[in-house]
């Protein structure tokens, strides 16, 4: 039941319940430096997604973690984690199936680069099809044709 008209007291602050928990700037930065020494300190080339390390090691939610890469303070070192990470996946350390799905997965321009080229892959093997129908046709056309003026 909602509050009685004129109700001061149910007025609240207007932005509703935080959604999750995200950890404050400082401990953030802490964070993104730990991740960084964690990716640099890979002897055994083991490490292949900082899935590893935030719920194996730090033992963080998948919520929070969003919500700490969706913060600018930390998504330098996100993202220049997974630069590092991604050496692996470009110098064939990993199989190659594996990294082009990584790379593609965590590199936008190469992922749009792909599309396009995808795109134009598809439009042409449209046109060539277009093509070699238009050429039945008319070598069609031309055996009817012949075989009218043979009669």
């Amino acid at each position: 039941m909602a509050a009685p008209k004129g109700n001061k007291y149910a007025v609240g602050h207007g932005r509703g319940r935080p959604r999750t928990v995200c950890p404050e700037d400082d401990e953030l930065i802490t964070l993104g430096k730990e991740l960084l020494a964690w990716c640099h300190d890979d002897e055994e080339n083991k490490k292949l997604h900082v899935s590893q390390w935030y719920s194996g090691e730090k033992l963080i939610l998948e919520s929070v973690w969003v919500r700490m890469v969706e913060k600018e303070v930390f998504r330098v070192y996100y993202e220049t984690a997974l630069r590092y990470l991604s050496i692996k996946y470009l110098d064939g350390t990993i199989n190659p199936t594996i990294a082009g799905r990584f790379l593609r997965l965590y590199f936008g321009d190469l992922r749009k680069s792909d599309n396009e080229l995808l795109k134009l892959k598809a439009e042409l093997a449209r046109k060539q099809e277009e093509l070699t129908e238009d050429d039945l046709a008319r070598k069609l056309s031309r055996a009817i044709k012949e075989i009218e003026n043979d009669k």
